[in-house]
């Protein structure tokens, strides 16, 4: 939230149960912004302090802060990093401290030691690379899997087969159809009844990211599976805009666009295991093809860089910077169902 936003009280759009009221570094302590983080602390809003490097004129922000958002990367010396930690530590309202911009693995232990509680950036998308590492055989099974659900020649029939035999996904599928993603006269019923009702494709596209969830059980690996389902859904719009591209392939480059920080292996590896689309394989293997582009703009949103992402937008023909960022939202709502 710049200055205007908080000015024009925009906040109390956002459901207080699911997002945090980011105050830019650039907005001042004046006496009426204070104010107004007071009233919203008082709805239950929670308030986070953006890029904080031990800033004298962003100390009145402290007191009212949730999270204090740490710019890891602009802080000089490790002594500094984990002085910030010890100074927070000791004010009464006990902010939890994130590190942003931690890019790498060396980044991330240091973070860690120094007693950070959060961690944000782009080391998490980033894997170690493992050189004559194999799939595992329990992976391995999971990427069969994947390989079926891409093929053109899957049915309905089969993944019926595939969802009645797992109870806790045949559950996870009805709860999902039933949701209010989805309208109803009434409430489906069977599971024959709900692939009918949202057809083929959307049904191969949720149990893919579905299993990729499921295959992955530390924090960071769920997100990255979340990462990868958002890009998806958020590609598929973006291929609806551009001439020529078709939007399952495009569904598929974003869903297995993190596959190689899941995994800590190659694409190359990994895809040996899945048959893709020829453009999805030039874009996740060689960044070639129109396709391609869709990753870029996905980074500069994922890092708040709206400037970035509206020229990568302009040059595959998309003129409308407000609504990608808003469709790249609705895509992480519909990802998390």
């Amino acid at each position: 939230m710049p200055e205007e936003m908080l000015r024009n009280r925009l906040s109390i759009a956002l459901p207080k149960e699911k997002c945090v009221i980011e105050v830019l570094e650039t907005v001042p302590p004046l006496p009426e912004i204070l104010s107004e983080l007071r009233y919203l602390k008082g709805l239950g809003y929670r308030i986070a302090l953006d890029d904080f490097t031990g800033q004298d004129d962003l100390m009145p922000f402290l007191a009212l802060s949730d999270i204090v958002k740490v710019d890891f990367i602009g802080i000089q010396t490790d002594d500094q990093r984990e002085k910030i930690v010890h100074i927070l530590r000791k004010m009464e309202n006990s902010p939890q401290i994130l590190a942003e911009k931690v890019e790498t693995r060396e980044d991330f232990a240091l973070a860690r030691r120094c007693g950070y509680d959060l961690f944000q950036g782009f080391f998490f998308q980033k894997p170690q690379l493992v050189s004559g590492r194999k799939v595992d055989l329990h992976s391995e099974s999971k990427l069969q899997l994947l390989n079926t659900l891409a093929s053109s020649d899957v049915t309905s029939s089969g993944l019926e087969k595939l969802i009645v035999r797992d109870t806790g996904l045949s559950y996870r599928f009805m709860r999902f159809v039933n949701s209010s993603m989805w309208p109803h006269s009434a409430p489906v019923q069977t599971v024959s009844a709900a692939i009918r009702y949202i057809g083929l494709n959307p049904l191969r596209k949720w149990l893919m990211t579905t299993i990729l969830a499921d295959n992955n059980t530390s924090p960071m690996k769920q997100e990255l599976a979340l990462l990868g389902a958002t890009r998806g859904y958020f590609f598929q719009w973006m291929a609806s805009r551009m001439a020529g591209q078709n939007v399952d392939s495009a569904f598929m480059l974003g869903l297995f666009s993190t596959l190689e920080a899941l995994y800590d292996l190659p694409f190359e590896v990994l895809l040996y295991h899945i048959s893709l689309p020829d453009d999805v394989n030039e874009a996740l293997c060689n960044n070639i093809g129109k396709l391609s582009k869709c990753i870029p703009i996905a980074i500069c949103l994922e890092n708040g860089d709206l400037l970035q992402a509206d020229r990568l937008l302009a040059s595959i023909g998309i003129d409308d910077i407000k609504k990608a960022a808003a469709k790249y939202q609705e895509a992480i709502m519909v990802a998390g169902y």
